[in-house]
């Protein structure tokens, strides 16, 4: 049998006229494993909170590592291209079209990866399903959430290598060919 007591008091407090009540009512019964309800939801819920803790580490880990590896993909190509920008730029491109260029390239492999992404999420939901609490494996806002998160990861990853590429000298890069 479990007794639940709600007061605003102290709970400590409670134990001794908890123990009062039940043995007005039979001397017989012991009171034992006596607890505040908030050390009841902390045992309850420890192990899906560190399993959430755990899960949210690695996913930053990873959300961080995919930026980094998005930022050096693009910083490789700017550097690879340096020439065609040299030209692009001798030829009357000014530096905001280049901007655009190498930022619209870092959005397209952002937009590929959520291409694939959020349908492979949407199939794997069962997998994860018993972790969720209080969200739908499918919730729109999920969703929307995090592929604005991952677009915005991919304008700051694109912004230094596109910045970098607006300061190709056109004269320095047809000489360097």
């Amino acid at each position: 049998m479990t007794f639940v007591v709600r007061s605003r008091a102290n709970p400590n407090m409670l134990t001794p006229a908890a123990r009062a009540a039940v043995a007005s009512a039979d001397p017989a019964l012991p009171l034992a494993n006596v607890r505040p309800m908030t050390e009841v939801v902390a045992i309850a819920t420890g192990q899906p909170r560190f399993t959430t803790v755990v899960m949210t580490f690695f996913a930053g880990v990873a959300f961080f590592l995919a930026g980094l590896g998005l930022y050096g993909i693009l910083a490789y190509r700017v550097e690879q291209r340096v020439h065609e920008i040299g030209v692009r730029m001798a030829l009357g491109a000014d530096r905001r079209e280049i901007f655009r260029l190498i930022i619209g390239g870092g959005l397209g492999l952002a937009a590929l990866g959520i291409l694939i992404g959020v349908p492979a999420a949407v199939a794997l939901t069962r997998l994860l399903g018993g972790l969720l609490s209080g969200v739908t494996t499918t919730d729109p806002l999920t969703y929307g959430a995090v592929t604005a998160l991952l677009t915005l990861s991919a304008l700051l990853a694109s912004y230094f290598p596109a910045r970098r590429a607006t300061r190709v000298d056109p004269i320095a890069a047809l000489r360097g060919e």
